[in-house]
């Protein structure tokens, strides 16, 4: 006859292996969730600092109020990782944010253009 195996300790020591990984996997997906819609929140943001900037050329404190905008909006950035240059018909905003997570550490760099075509606003994301 054979002895009935008992499968209790099998069972155990599977959870214990595999509880640790399947964590990890899901605070990362969390934090990169978290992180992909937190660059749609900047992204809003600078949109909306261009088509104020770019309505309000002419004003002397155009750069300061610009950086005022992003930085109301989101207090992770630092004033000296916004980049405001007036440019011949337009405005170029560079934003620099840090992300500092438990398993992600990065810089992401935000590099947009905004110019008036008519009365419309038109944004271009610069890369590199």
């Amino acid at each position: 006859m054979m002895a009935k195996m008992n499968s209790n300790g099998q069972t155990l020591v599977l959870f214990v292996v595999i509880m640790p990984i399947l964590s990890i996997m899901f605070i990362f997906l969390f934090q990169l969730g978290s992180i992909n819609l937190d660059k749609k929140k900047v992204t809003d943001t600078i949109k909306e600092a261009l088509n104020y900037g770019v309505n309000n050329l002419d004003s002397e404190l155009l750069v300061t109020n610009v950086k005022n905008m992003i930085i109301s909006n989101d207090k992770e950035i630092l004033e000296e990782n916004i980049v405001v240059t007036i440019e011949d018909s337009g405005l170029n905003i560079k934003v620099i944010k840090e992300y500092d997570k438990m398993l992600i550490n990065d810089k992401i760099v935000f590099n947009y253009t905004g110019k008036l075509v008519g009365n419309k606003l038109e944004v271009i994301e610069n890369r590199g």
